[in-house]
């Protein structure tokens, strides 16, 4: 699995909804993982080749996401 860091929660739903559009498949919606901890907020999908990908976030605080 490739893991690409972000620079805010926008970027991780953007890289989720644009590889969705591009023909990738969902492997994990936008949002926290508490079991990683409870600022990680990350997204996962499968490429059209099966290759899985991740793009995440750390420190994340809703209160300071404009949720696009």
């Amino acid at each position: 699995m490739m893991a690409f860091p972000a620079r805010s929660a926008t970027q991780v739903r953007q890289f989720h909804a644009v590889g969705l559009e591009h023909g990738g498949a969902d492997e994990g919606a936008p949002g926290t993982r508490d079991y990683y901890a409870p600022d990680f907020y990350v997204a996962y999908l499968r490429d059209p080749d099966g290759n899985k990908l991740s793009c995440f976030y750390y420190h994340y605080d809703p209160a300071e996401d404009p949720g696009d």
